[in-house]
């Protein structure tokens, strides 16, 4: 005979239909629901997740805080997810993953001397192959998902072994159905299918997706109903009693439930990425500062912006389902978080340029004597530049520069290539920056000078070609289809061979029929236009780089795209304006591939998709 384990939990959105102030409301109540139901039902155990909504509670009740930790060490309260709470799984980077068990773990061992085990993910619309790697250095062997389901899904298994490519194995369990069982006829059903297959099965029970939990009339019906082999449990006692021998193991991701939240409300995803970046370039300088100058590293502000990055990164959110004004919310956690990590970054920076010794011995001119309004500048030596780079590799890139430049030298004093590009103001003639190239070392920085009034000597030879429709280098040539507007082809001079040998396009989809989920969906509706009647036009044109806008129609909508090659790189930065007028539709970006394998980035890895197998 197979058993059932009933988990009791309480699917809660935090933030969904609800802003979040509403979803804290509801952990209160349903927490404190899940403690009565305790001492109600002396079998009844409770399972949650998401260390945020403990910290709420420990905020603003410690005295049930104080009970949840007494339950816990009874072994009624269980704590899974290991994570601050149940995000997208595909958006967020693979730092982000790392600091939600970081964060969490840590705080679940301080507050009850445990660490969750087990990886809880129930209702993301995905879930990126590296996850059993990242789960495994977590601390969590196990993982439970619900989405997607098996007819969407890679496996139709409900339990097996997801392996990383790494060889890290997690045991995972797809949640049969729902998360919320409440009718008998679910629980007789899994029990059947639990006999067929022979192996025995969690049933979620519990009110959700506004939290609630299990209810005494629920409870009541589960303890009436005749079925054999049913036991109150959490997941732990079920991953550490299953019978795991032969089960399949998964080498891939779990995907889609919903492809739609994927293109759906941009803007918080590409704040959420650009958050990512800003606060792990933050946390590398002020590493930087503390170990050159013994500044203090502010691990307080930084661990509250990460938090408030976690939090925007829950499915709902991040996927861009949520209500509008819950959107507002979102912009106040990023807007905080962005200025925490700019502020740190500037206190680093000026801390570390502080201690170069610019100056080789000279001092700064009266500011009376000076020309300009600047009084940093300095003509003799040239007023330092300092470019920092937070990445672990060596870095190449044009920098842009508040200053009209004559000359311009390297470290080693040598005359380096420049250009004057627009700036951000205007200012009567004061309206031009610099831009040239800086090759910084990995997690260090270089000195590079400028000079406002000595003419450079030096000739630098231009590798840089650009016309009405294309633009190359010495490693890339890209050329424009003169009637689309759209990348015709993209050759690799090195390799000798095409990126790009097909025309690309720029497609207008008919999503009438969708919800913003993209439900049953593998793509997002037919092709039913596409943008042309281009305009291009040459906007920048120089020795350290070359741009080509190009402004392309549909119907009432307008696309801007400004394509920019850089002197010695095979990179290619394309800009994107979208003024976009059309209803239930979406706009998709197509580039035809050389061949049927596409490699894809995922946190912490990469993956191999075919072609044409869904919006992805």
């Amino acid at each position: 005979m197979q058993k059932l384990y009933l988990i009791g939990n309480a699917h809660l959105d935090p933030v969904w239909l609800w802003r979040w102030q509403e979803g804290f409301a509801e952990i209160i109540s349903t927490f404190r629901s899940a403690l009565d139901r305790m001492k109600d039902f002396p079998d009844f155990k409770f399972s949650s997740a998401c260390a945020v909504y403990y910290q709420w509670i420990e905020k603003i009740d410690p005295d049930m805080f104080a009970e949840i930790q007494k339950r816990v060490k009874e072994g009624r309260w269980n704590i899974v997810g290991g994570w601050f709470l149940q995000p997208d799984c595909n958006i967020p980077d693979g730092e982000s993953f790392a600091r939600h068990a970081l964060v969490s773990q840590r705080y679940f061992k301080e507050k009850f001397g445990v660490t969750a085990k087990t990886g809880y993910n129930v209702d993301s619309f995905g879930h990126n192959a590296s996850l059993p790697k990242i789960l495994k250095k977590s601390g969590m062997d196990n993982y439970v998902f619900m989405r997607p389901m098996p007819e969407e899904g890679y496996t139709k298994e409900t339990l097996f072994n997801w392996e990383s490519d790494d060889g890290s194995s997690v045991c995972t369990y797809r949640i049969p159905w729902y998360y919320n069982f409440s009718e008998k006829e679910l629980f007789e059903r899994l029990k059947e299918k639990a006999e067929n297959d022979k192996k025995d099965y969690m049933a979620f029970y519990g009110v959700g997706n506004h939290g609630g939990g299990p209810t005494i009339a629920l409870i009541d019906e589960i303890n009436n109903l005749p079925i054999d082999g049913m036991i109150y449990s959490t997941p732990d006692e079920y991953f550490n009693e299953v019978d795991k021998s032969g089960l399949e193991t998964v080498r891939d991701e779990l995907q889609h439930h919903a492809r739609g939240c994927y293109s759906a409300c941009s803007s918080v995803k590409r704040q959420n990425r650009e958050c990512e970046n800003n606060l792990l370039a933050a946390e590398k300088l002020c590493v930087m500062a503390k170990e050159l100058t013994g500044a203090k590293y502010p691990k307080e502000k930084l661990t509250k912006a990460w938090k408030n990055i976690m939090f925007n990164q829950f499915h709902d959110i991040l996927g861009g389902c949520s209500v509008k004004k819950a959107y507002d919310d979102t912009g106040y956690l990023y807007g905080e978080a962005m200025s925490i990590s700019e502020q740190a970054l500037n206190f680093a920076m000026q801390k570390i340029s502080l201690g170069i010794d610019t100056l080789e011995g000279e001092k700064l001119p009266s500011y009376k004597t000076q020309k300009s309004w600047k009084i940093w500048e300095h003509e003799v030596l040239g007023t330092p530049i300092v470019v920092f780079n937070p990445h672990l590799w060596k870095v190449r890139m044009p920098v842009q520069i508040n200053a009209e430049a004559k000359k311009m030298t390297d470290c080693e004093n040598n005359e380096i290539a420049f250009q004057l590009v627009r700036g951000d103001q205007t200012n009567v003639n004061d309206k031009y920056h610099t831009a040239f190239i800086a090759e910084v070392e990995p997690l260090g920085y270089a000195v590079y000078r400028v000079f406002a009034e000595k003419e450079s000597i030096a000739e630098h030879e231009n590798e840089l070609k650009i016309t009405e429709n294309s633009i190359e280098n010495s490693k890339i040539k890209l050329e424009f289809d003169t009637s689309t507007g759209e990348i015709s082809s993209f050759y690799d001079k090195e390799k000798g061979e095409y990126v790009i040998s097909k025309p690309c396009s720029t497609v207008i989809l008919d999503e009438t029929d969708c919800d913003t989920w993209a439900h049953d969906k593998k793509c997002l509706g037919e092709t039913i236009g596409t943008f042309g009647t281009p305009e291009f036009s040459v906007i920048e044109d120089g020795s350290v780089r070359a741009a080509l806008r190009v402004k392309t129609r549909y119907n009432n909508s307008v696309l801007i795209r400004e394509y920019t090659v850089v002197s010695g790189s095979k990179t290619v930065t394309v800009k994107t304006t979208a003024d976009f007028a059309e209803h239930h539709k979406a706009l998709k970006f197509a580039f035809p591939a050389e061949n049927n394998d596409i490699i894809s980035k995922i946190p912490y890895g990469t993956i191999t998709r075919q072609q044409n197998s869904g919006e992805e």
